[in-house]
Parts: structure tokens; sequence; C-alpha cells
């Protein structure tokens, strides 16, 4: 793994070594918009990559109740454990979670998926490697493939100041957390994005456990 994720590594490993929730009943992240996003992504073929994937429920909300190819890529070992259990309580044993970084996408198959799940990941990243993230899904896009890619909320300079983020180059802090912030408003995501995708929706969306509002866009490729 990079040296410059070693902290972003380390914040993940120490959520998910303690993360063990019981599958719940109903498979919801609680929001409406969030929920009819991800059933978005869903195709007769539905080969799902989900990269940066956290505890593997969003990519679990995909597979539920239907036939597929999942696969998984997240910088934490301890995530990529929460995932495999989760999917074996759903009764979807052949699901793939690895471990890895940015440059995991550069060996993936060109066209090779119907949709990405790009979940508060990209701009957690530097920059230049969340460039390289957009480029790479579009390439490993199959033609009108689709993205559900989630970002936080913009950070105004005051909030900055207060939240104490050390500036590290143009709308890039770094978090007393250790993890990085890529905060671009919402024009200049969809100025970035629309240089590979077509943007079909954005929307706001308010997470009720994070209490903050984070910013949704729904895109297919267009190449």
């Amino acid at each position: 793994m990079r040296e410059d994720y070693k902290d972003v590594q380390a914040f993940w490993d120490s959520v998910f070594d303690r993360f063990d929730k019981p599958l719940p009943e109903r498979l919801t992240t609680g929001s409406k918009a969030l929920d009819e996003a991800i059933l978005w992504l869903r195709t007769l073929e539905n080969n799902v990559l989900d990269f940066g994937f956290g505890s593997g429920f969003l990519l679990l909300m995909v597979a539920n109740k239907n036939t597929g190819r999942y696969h998984g890529i997240d910088i934490s070992k301890e995530a990529c454990k929460t995932a495999r259990k989760l999917f074996k309580k759903a009764g979807i044993p052949d699901a793939l979670f690895e471990q890895g970084s940015v440059e995991k996408l550069t060996e993936l198959q060109s066209k090779y998926y119907d949709a990405v799940i790009l979940s508060n990941v990209v701009d957690n990243l530097k920059p230049t490697d969340g460039k390289t993230v957009l480029k790479e899904t579009q390439r490993i896009l199959k033609p009108q493939g689709r993205v559900f890619l989630k970002v936080n909320p913009y950070v105004s300079d005051e909030e900055v100041a207060k939240l104490n983020f050390k500036p590290l180059e143009d709308d890039f802090y770094l978090e007393p957390t250790g993890l990085f912030l890529w905060n671009l408003s919402t024009e200049k995501w969809r100025s970035l994005l629309e240089e590979n995708f077509t943007v079909v929706r954005y929307e706001e969306v308010f997470i009720e456990r994070a209490k903050q509002t984070n910013r949704l866009f729904l895109l297919e490729n267009n190449r």
C-alpha cells in the first residue's frame, strides 16, 4: 500500500476493526433518493464494482435478490473482512473484495463493468489520484455504463479554519483525522465529471447519521 495513504488506511482499519452489525431486515440507506439511485445501477448483467466500498452495504443493495458479479476494492483490509461477513450473512458468497488503492483500477479490464459505485471516496483522494479514478472508471465501464458518485459537502473558508484543516494545495486539505479532502464546488465537480460522463441527475441528499448534506451525481459513460 502506498506510503502517502498510510494514515488513511490506519483510520479506516480502526473503524472497521470493530464494525460488525447484523444484517438488517430491510436494506435501505435511510434516504429515498439514495435507495432509488442505487437501484438505478442495476442491469440484466449486473456486473458492478464498488471502489472504496467501506462496509459493502451499497454494493449489497445492488446485489440483493439479484444475480450478477460483484467486486469491491478498498484501502482497508478490515473493510474487506467486514464486507465479506456482510455478503456471507446475505447468502452471497462469491463476491470479490480486495484491498487496494487507485493502482488496482489500472489492472482491470476495459469495458467490463455495467456500473461503478464511488461513494465518498473520490474527494478523499489526492486530486491527481481522484482524476485517475474518474478516468479509469470511464475506461472500465461499458458504453452507457452507470456511475453512482457521492461527495461530501463543500466546506467554506470559514469552516476550513474552524475545523483546523491544513491546506496542501488549491482546494485540497488534510483533516485532523489524517484524511484528505478534495474540496471542490458543485460547479467544479460538474465540469470535471462532464469531461468523461453525462450527468444524468444531480441531487443534494441529507445523510441523517452523518448530520450533513452530500452531493449525489448519477452519471453515464458517454464513450
